[in-house]
């Protein structure tokens, strides 16, 4: 009886784990093959207004005269191409769903009233009422097309860091802006510099598979990139963008980046695995990524104070559903367009099969990192080799790919030795390493070969060594979503030469709880009940990492680390023996 219970229980884990970790789009499960079109002569859908013309709006629909009501009758929302005039959703799965009983009195009247969150993606709109539930989708009525007034409005401001400290990177969308511009300046609404901005896209062919490339897909409009140069360290710029034609965009700002140096301290927000939530409850993702409307909101908080953003993989979590891309950067917009977003690529932007991906699982849904690519200019390698690293004030950074492969004598891992062995620590006596998948992780997710174990184990034999003989401070990590601390640790032992890891996947996702039943040795702070954010600050001899609760804004674990007792290298000084060990071995075979 004991060791049934105990396999139940470690079924019904695994089942929780494969829901919170493998994310499956709730837009993917509708069965767009199946869709039929069956019109209505008595069944209206109504939707008020008629037409949208600013960054989001609230809509209201109005279903009437169905006759038969039922528990899986579902509405829509759809995009439009400017050569569609009607739904097709055998084509294309729509923005956004929401079943009609979330009015209590549908069931019984046959009528209901739904309010939807829709933010501006460059089409015209239509909503789709429908029966047969999700596997069989039966579209009885639509309602008017819902005319968009500026599909060219400027949204979804990113900024980012470039190797230069006088410059900063520049992103946002529109459909097809021909003059994009930006304007900046030092003081509020007094713009002494202009400046036009690149385009590009990427199209449907780009993608490597389903949905992606097919009823996933979303024209992502243009994306336009610029570089905003000759700042002057550590100073408040104001800007906007847009162009002349089409209109400018919300005022914001942002802090230029610190000259580099150890006396220059820095405050940077870190957090992974976000996501994307949305205030009308419909059905695009889980319900429980509502937290990352929080964990936005907390941050916002305290941007004036923060000058750096760091979101270390899984970012949308679309997977293959162009439009969460737009809810991701609408969310998103008021951290990004006012501190730096520097990013990684995460398993559910890169992975899929027969790709660069070293990991050949399908989580991308067919992205296979083009989205990620396109519209995150970091000062990577190259497109094809996204990995790198930045100074910022007293702080390096370094961001391994962990979707590509890293293991010893791989492009990557050649980087990665080099880079590390060029940190002046003189100037940044802090080195900070980041990569998405965990070193070190309590879980009991042991399946070969993805496991959150097996995985963890190949970066521990491949780059645990090279971080300890390059004295990395801090290591940050995400996918797990959880907050996880340890000690300073080397080869899952604490010791002072070790180094503290920290998973950080708890900013939106539905959390992860399969700790395993006795706690590892070498990890000091658990917590796999909340949502949250770390908030790192460095000075020339302390740095110290805090981990905020969403749920009241305290701190619940810190971590400070002192220049008095960096590690002192012991897969160098493991080395020299053996080293040593060679030579002494060389010279007794001499004297033989």
């Amino acid at each position: 009886m004991v060791f049934i219970r105990f396999v139940l229980l470690f079924f019904c884990n695994s089942l929780l784990l494969l829901e919170a970790h493998v994310f499956i789009s709730p837009l993917s499960k509708i069965n767009h093959s199946r869709v039929r079109r069956q019109p209505s002569s008595t069944v209206s859908t109504v939707v008020q207004p008629a037409t949208i013309n600013s960054s989001y709006q609230w809509f209201n629909v109005q279903v009437s005269g169905v006759s038969s009501p039922n528990e899986d009758n579902w509405i829509g929302l759809f995009t439009l191409a400017d050569n569609e005039t009607e739904i097709n959703a055998t084509s294309h799965a729509p923005v956004k769903f929401q079943y009609l009983n979330v009015d209590t009195g549908y069931l019984t009247s046959g009528n209901a009233q739904l309010d939807f969150y829709a933010i501006n993606m460059r089409h015209d709109y239509m909503f789709g009422f429908f029966t047969g539930g999700l596997d069989s989708p039966v579209l009885m009525s639509t309602s008017e097309r819902i005319v968009n007034l500026n599909p060219n409005q400027p949204l979804q401001g990113h900024l980012a860091l470039t190797l230069e400290i006088d410059k900063i990177v520049l992103q946002w969308v529109t459909k097809n802006t021909t003059d994009p511009l930006v304007r900046w300046g030092t003081e509020s609404r007094n713009y002494q510099y202009t400046k036009q901005a690149n385009n590009s896209k990427y199209t449907v062919n780009d993608m490597c598979g389903s949905p992606a490339n097919d009823y996933g897909w979303m024209d992502p409009g243009t994306i336009h990139t610029v570089t905003m140069d000759n700042l002057s360290p550590s100073t408040r710029y104001y800007y906007q963008f847009g162009s002349n034609t089409w209109g400018w965009s919300d005022e914001f700002t942002f802090k230029s980046p610190p000259v580099t140096g150890p006396d220059t301290p820095v405050r940077i927000i870190t957090y992974g695995d976000l996501g994307h939530g949305v205030p009308d409850n419909t059905l695009q993702i889980k319900k429980l990524e509502q937290a990352s409307l929080n964990t936005t909101k907390n941050v916002y908080s305290e941007i004036n104070e923060t000058e750096l953003i760091v979101h270390i993989g899984d970012l949308s979590y679309a997977v293959g559903f162009s439009a969460q891309w737009d809810e991701y950067y609408n969310e998103v917009e008021k951290l990004a367009a006012n501190s730096p977003y520097m990013v990684c690529a995460g398993n559910h932007e890169a992975d899929w099969p027969n790709t660069t991906s070293y990991f050949q699982s399908k989580d991308s849904g067919g992205e296979c990192n083009i989205p990620y690519i396109y519209r995150n200019q970091m000062p990577r390698v190259s497109p094809v080799k996204p990995w790198y690293g930045f100074d910022f004030g007293c702080v390096h950074f370094v961001i391994m790919n962990s979707e590509d492969n890293f293991t010893m004598g791989t492009e990557q891992y050649r980087f990665l030795v080099q880079h590390l062995a060029s940190v002046n620590r003189t100037a940044t006596p802090w080195l900070v390493f980041t990569g998405h998948r965990p070193m070190y992780v309590d879980s009991t997710s042991i399946e070969e070969p993805y496991g959150m174990q097996p995985i963890a184990k190949l970066l521990r034999n491949n780059l645990e060594d090279l971080l300890i003989q390059y004295n990395v401070s801090l290591a940050l990590w995400g996918h797990h979503h959880t907050y996880q601390r340890t000690c300073k640790v080397y080869r899952s032992q604490c010791t002072d030469n070790g180094i503290t890891h920290v998973i950080i996947g708890m900013a939106g996702r539905p959390l992860l709880q399969d700790f395993e039943p006795n706690r590892p040795s070498y990890f000091e702070y658990l917590d796999d009940q909340h949502y949250g954010y770390t908030r790192l600050q460095a000075n020339s001899t302390t740095l110290t990492l805090q981990y905020i609760r969403n749920d009241d804004l305290q701190v619940h674990d810190e971590v400070v680390l002192s220049t008095t007792t960096m590690n002192s290298g012991v897969a160098k000084e493991s080395t020299s023996l053996l080293v040593l060990f060679i030579i002494v071995l060389l010279s007794v075979f001499a004297l033989i």
